[in-house]
Order: C-alpha cells, then sequence, then structure tokens
C-alpha cells in the first residue's frame, strides 16, 4: 500500500511528508559520470542489497514513458530518475512506504512518504531502509559527512519535505513575504509538484536545503518547529480572511461543492483547484464541506498517468475528464 493510499488521520494542513537520504558508494563514480555498464552494474548491486528485506526492484530500463510518468506523479519516483538513460529505477519497501531510486543524482535516494504531518514517523522508515543498504559502503568522510553529487545535499545528506496547503496565506498574498522568511531560515518553497511547479490552489511543498552543519535528528527537530510556526499563521490568516469576508468564502466553497456533486466534465487543473476549496471548508468547518469525502489520496489517483494504467480508454484527454468527474459524483451520493 503506497503512502496515497493510507489515511492520515488527524486533519491538518500538511498533505504528506517526505524524508528523504542521498547516499553513494564508496570508489564508485556519481551516477552522470558512469558508464552505461557501470550504472547497468551499480542497479544489480542496489537490487541484492535490498533483496534480503523484501525490497521489489522496478527497472526504469525499457519501461513504457507513461508507467514511468504514473511513478512521478505519485511521488515514488523524480522526473530526474525516469528521464535518466539505463541502470535506472525503484527499489520499494514491502509496505510501499519507502522507495530507493537508484541512478539518479546520487547512486541512492532513500525515501518514505507518509500522508499528513509524520516526521518521526517517516524520517524512522528512512533510515532503517538506509541501514539496510550500508552494505554498499556508503562514501562518507569526516568532518563532510556523506558524499553526495550535488554540494547542498552534502553532510547528513538528509532533506524534509511536507506538501501543505496554505490556502489563506496565499489569497492574503502573504506566500511571498513568508517564502522570503523560510529562504532566509535555510529552507525553500516551492509549486506543488516541487522544483520548477507553480503552487495549484494553495497547495506548495517546504523543504529544508542545507544538512551539513546538523544531524539528521537535528535537521527534524529544526523542522517541526518551522512547519509549527507555519501552521499557526495559516490558522490566524484564515480566522481574519473568513471573519472579514464570510459570505465570499462560503458561497465560494459551496459552489464548488456542487460543481463536483453535479459536474459531467472536470479537468486535473480544475479538480485541485475546487478541491483546494472544499478542503479549505472543512478547516474552517463548514458543514457542506465536511459532508464531502474528498480524501488527499484523490490528489494522486486523478491525474493523468495514473487515471490511464488505471483505464487504458483514459488515454484520450475528453474520457479523462469525463471519468474524472464520474469518479467524483459517485463519492458524493
Amino acid at each position: 500500500m503506497y503512502w496515497y493510499e493510507k489515511e492520515g488521520g488527524v486533519f491538518s494542513s500538511v498533505i504528506s511528508t517526505r524524508v528523504r537520504f542521498a547516499r553513494n558508494a564508496e570508489g564508485i563514480p556519481f551516477p552522470h559520470l558512469q558508464t552505461d555498464e557501470q550504472r547497468k552494474a551499480f542497479w544489480k548491486k542496489a537490487v541484492e542489497a535490498f533483496a534480503p528485506y523484501g525490497g521489489k526492484a522496478v527497472s526504469f530500463d525499457d519501461m513504457d514513458p507513461l508507467e514511468k510518468s504514473a511513478y512521478v506523479e505519485t511521488r515514488l519516483a523524480s522526473p530526474a530518475l525516469a528521464k535518466a538513460r539505463v541502470g535506472a529505477g525503484l527499489i520499494l519497501s514491502p509496505e510501499g512506504e519507502v522507495s530507493v531510486m537508484v541512478g539518479e543524482e546520487d547512486h541512492l535516494r532513500i525515501q518514505a512518504i507518509l500522508p499528513g504531518k509524520a516526521i518521526a514517523e517517516a524520517f524512522q522508515a528512512a533510515t532503517a531502509w538506509s541501514e539496510k543498504g550500508k552494505t554498499l559502503n556508503y562514501a562518507y568522510r569526516k568532518g563532510l559527512g556523506y558524499l553526495t553529487s550535488c554540494p547542498t545535499n552534502l553532510g547528513a545528506g538528509c532533506r524534509i519535505s511536507v506538501m501543505i496547503h496554505l490556502p489563506a496565506l496565499h489569497s492574503a498574498g502573504a506566500m511571498n513575504a513568508l517564502t522570503q522568511n523560510l529562504n532566509n531560515l535555510g529552507f525553500t518553497v516551492r509549486g506543488i509538484f516541487g522544483e520548477g511547479s507553480r503552487e495549484a490552489g494553495g497547495i506548495y511543498q517546504i523543504s529544508n536545503q542545507l544538512s551539513r552543519e546538523k544531524t539528521p535528528e537535528e535537521i527534524c527537530e529544526v523542522f517541526e518547529r518551522v512547519l509549527a510556526d507555519v501552521e499557526e499563521r495559516e490558522r490566524e490568516a484564515a480566522r481574519v480572511l473568513y471573519e472579514k469576508n464570510r459570505e465570499d468564502w462560503e458561497d465560494r466553497i459551496c459552489r464548488a461543492v456542487g460543481t463536483v456533486k453535479y459536474a459531467r466534465k472536470i479537468s486535473y487543473g480544475e479538480f485541485v483547484s475546487l478541491y483546494a476549496l472544499i478542503r479549505f471548508g472543512k478547516a474552517l468547518g463548514l458543514e457542506e464541506a465536511r459532508s464531502i469525502p474528498l480524501t488527499d489520496r484523490l490528489l494522486v489517483e486523478l491525474m493523468p498517468a495514473p487515471m490511464i494504467l488505471t483505464n487504458t480508454e483514459n488515454r484520450d484527454e475528453k474520457r479523462r475528464d469525463l471519468a474524472r468527474a464520474e469518479t467524483l459524483r459517485l463519492l458524493t451520493r
């Protein structure tokens, strides 16, 4: 069961949490410097290293581009991994919460993704699988830490990120100031799908930038504090917005509820906007929004590639928009 198929439990601004470790094998060139034969050889070594723990190997060599897109859209793989020429793929944990990217920017990108705000739990899962791969002899230097392809990952090689819904701060025009403040603290704010993407429906990704000066545990501790502050700012912004424009927000949210319940055709972009409004309504406590059983997993399941893999007829965009609307109508009956 992958991360998006699980429920996060307590409602939170945080949609999902990811903890990722970058690791490289000693004495082997970084992936971008490897020959095709070296890349293939390391893929084989990685598969053998994680096999005793139930790791499921998914080679990207000769994989259909659509299937690669599905792994990217579900965040189990990165766009860079999908573009790798040979010797690249995923090793998935039996529980589905950990995916090890092999042959991306680093030899290994070990990431754990969980629904909701779950930094400690994701850190524990990623750490456990990093330990399982130690037979690959990770490159490490005293005073530098784990050696990585990109200098910003040098040290702990630990990157934490959350997908977070900040509709009030977004609507209040406060995101530029928040982004600058977080940048000064060593964090970065990106769009819904990470680097190079834009926000959608007030959904962003926040992650730490550097891991050189701190241990992974210290990075988690700082991230927890910063995230708590961002959530408090969102709650206060929501309170102010709702008090000032209660009728306008209720109208927008209820219109979104009506569209989801009765529309016959919905694009993915429109769905994200509708979903964000209804999710905001849930946070505000509106009964009309709370009565709609939309879950965060739909952000993934209703993306183009996963829909096409579920039903090949959905290759046609119009057919996909019809199917997406039908799925939502059935959920809201």
